[in-house]
């Protein structure tokens, strides 16, 4: 974020989000003998949470671009360079990995789509490459379309009628265009920009207030927490009453966004937070291929399916995401370091 105001319990939602959704996958993936009210009613809902990082996802590039794109200070080729360099290297990693191990013909499909980054657009995309890569393709599509992000945010009367509309769509999506009629049965609404352009829209909208926020509910947070609380409280026991449920979400989580903002507490902001923060979504892209590595060395079941099992298995694979995301990164930015050098020595020479 290129501002002076740094907005840094942020990182605590990013890095608490990556726990929650590896969490989740653990459960989801494995026999453990958690089957308690606390796996079958907050566990599976984790999955939620990528909508929290679309929404993080949205202010952080308005606090990084929105200006600048908005006053013509930066290009567009300078701006989607910066996404692909910043995405493509790590995600490039894992889909070699991944298709290494495959080793088929769709599968090299799914890995070319999958290094375009642009998966998303495609008609009932459900890439198994990468599986978790889909929020990814969401967000890409996102920054794809960012300059008319940008116009939908002009103003805030603007930004609240382009809210409107996001959830009109959002609804008209789940009644009509995301049935039988338009998708197959397996399609998944969240892999789609339309259904999930509300929560983009929603962090644009926070944006446009950020400075309202920061003067009017710094003084009174903790009931913006608790307010967040009670809503996810009621969130977790009325889910599967709440019709439409990620509609909800998006406030609860705005709301989250509103409290990380004001916060200066240790929970959300502090060095372990911060240094998550960095490689939250590395983490989250490849905490599975480390769940595959830890299954195939039959370090799953150590304590038996007892929830201690559990614990250990989400420590192992957030270490094991943790220590590949640093190495990857660390082999990265010495191969751009590389090149960059080469490129000046042939710029000299010539």
């Amino acid at each position: 974020m290129e501002e002076k105001v740094k907005f840094n319990s942020i990182d605590g939602l990013r890095a608490f989000a990556a726990i929650g959704i590896i969490m989740m996958h653990i459960a989801a993936n494995t026999q453990y003998n958690i089957k308690s009210s606390i796996y079958s009613i907050v566990l599976p809902q984790f999955a939620t949470l990528v909508f929290l990082f679309m929404i993080i996802s949205s202010f952080g590039i308005c606090c990084g671009y929105y200006e600048k794109i908005k006053n013509n200070k930066i290009t567009l080729n300078e701006f989607y360079q910066k996404r692909y360099s910043k995405i493509l290297p790590f995600f490039s990693v894992l889909v070699l990995l991944d298709l290494l191990i495959e080793r088929n013909l769709p599968a090299l499909y799914e890995s070319i789509m999958n290094l375009t980054l642009t998966f998303s657009f495609l008609p009932n995309s459900n890439i198994n490459i990468i599986g978790v890569g889909w929020t990814l393709g969401v967000i890409f599509a996102f920054y794809m379309l960012y300059p008319f992000f940008v116009f939908l945010l002009d103003n805030r009367k603007r930004a609240w009628f382009s809210l409107l509309i996001t959830i009109i769509i959002h609804i008209i999506c789940i009644h009509y265009f995301f049935t039988s009629k338009f998708v197959l049965p397996s399609f998944n609404f969240s892999h789609n920009i339309l259904y999930c352009s509300i929560f983009f829209i929603t962090g644009g909208v926070i944006y446009l207030y950020k400075d309202c926020i920061l003067k009017y509910f710094s003084k009174h947070n903790y009931i913006v927490l608790l307010f967040s609380i009670l809503l996810s409280i009621i969130y977790f026991t009325f889910f599967e009453q709440i019709k439409y449920r990620n509609l909800y979400l998006c406030l609860v989580y705005a709301l989250y966004l509103i409290y990380a903002i004001n916060s200066n507490g240790k929970l959300l902001n502090n060095k372990i937070t911060k240094f998550l923060s960095k490689i939250s979504f590395e983490i989250y892209l490849c905490h599975m291929l480390i769940f595959r590595l830890i299954e195939k060395m039959n370090l799953l079941y150590l304590f038996g399916n007892s929830i201690l099992s559990f614990i250990v298995t989400c420590i192992l694979v957030t270490i094991g995401a943790i220590f590949f995301s640093i190495i990857v990164q660390k082999i990265i930015a010495k191969i751009k370091e590389y090149f960059n050098y080469f490129g000046k020595r042939k710029a000299i020479s010539s």
